[in-house]
């Protein structure tokens, strides 16, 4: 019977892939994690149709406890405090996006559709993308006020008349920044919990995908707002490799400098275990991959 069960978990890891051992992980969500919403931030809309929601700022525990299922040895589990808030993109650019702005589709799934998110670009790629997209772009709706972060002191005057208008940029979050944003205030292996049978209902991935990616915003989101924060294509952050500090790290941005660079999220090809939250995938950054996409956070600079 136990030879029986594991030849059962083995076919289910190779074929749907589906952990070896476990099925279900940790079932508590928030403990250890805050964050608090803030309704004066609404959601702000660029030219290109890339929508940015508000994620307040933050601590939470970045990477994963020694007993987590497909848990590598660089997800050293330690504190993060985010002292300020940010805006970051509720999907992957997608190709359509890519084209307004660079004016090619560098993407190996064209065939896609334009609402498909943007891959094979490497990182280098990504950082012109994004000095382009910054000698451009213009936000759609939305005040200087309703983008400063609730603890700026320009934002607790409330005369947004004294408050002139800063210049709207954009990067790539860093990575304590992008997996503080998937969890959303949840500790497991998932932003909506431990439960690995219900990856289908909020991702794309090797189960389901059916060889390829699909179109952002087609799986359910996760608490605030952001959907395909789990598969569909790995996101390019901001941060070079390196491992992970051992003690508390307050807004943390990564090595200064390195051979690598790191994606984060899993994707269409890849098994269930590889879209958990706290998993890196580190990369070369100048070679572009079909399975290797990013978001953007969006700032304000005075």
């Amino acid at each position: 019977m136990i030879n029986f069960l594991r030849f059962i978990a083995i076919v289910g890891y190779f074929i749907l892939g589906l952990p070896l051992f476990s099925l279900a992980g940790p079932t508590d969500t928030s403990e250890g994690n805050t964050a608090s919403g803030d309704n004066r931030h609404p959601p702000i809309t660029n030219e290109f149709g890339m929508v940015f929601v508000y994620i307040p700022p933050g601590e939470f525990m970045m990477g994963s406890p020694v007993d987590e299922s497909g848990r590598q040895p660089n997800e050293h589990q330690h504190k993060v405090v985010l002292s300020q808030g940010f805006y970051i993109m509720t999907t992957e650019v997608t190709q359509k996006q890519w084209a307004a702005v660079m004016e090619d589709n560098p993407s190996a799934f064209s065939d896609c559709g334009p609402d498909c998110p943007v891959e094979n670009v490497a990182w280098t790629e990504v950082n012109r993308f994004i000095e382009r997209l910054n000698n451009q772009g213009e936000l759609k709706n939305g005040k200087s006020a309703e983008i400063q972060p609730p603890d700026d002191p320009k934002n607790r005057t409330g005369n947004t008349e004294q408050d002139p208008p800063g210049h709207f940029g954009y990067r790539l979050p860093t990575e304590a920044q992008w997996e503080y944003a998937c969890r959303a205030s949840s500790r497991g292996w998932f932003f909506f919990g431990g439960d690995i049978w219900d990856l289908n209902e909020y991702a794309w991935y090797k189960n389901n995908a059916d060889g390829q990616p699909h179109p952002v915003a087609q799986k359910k989101a996760n608490a605030f707002g952001l959907y395909d924060i789990h598969g569909n294509v790995w996101e390019w952050v901001r941060d070079h490799a390196g491992p992970y500090p051992t003690k508390t790290s307050i807004d943390p941005s990564g090595p200064a400098k390195g051979s690598y660079g790191v994606a984060r999220g899993g994707s269409w090809f890849y098994p269930a275990l590889e879209a958990r939250s706290a998993n890196r995938l580190y990369l070369p950054p100048d070679i572009g991959n079909y399975n290797v996409g990013f978001r953007l956070v969006l700032t304000l600079n005075r």
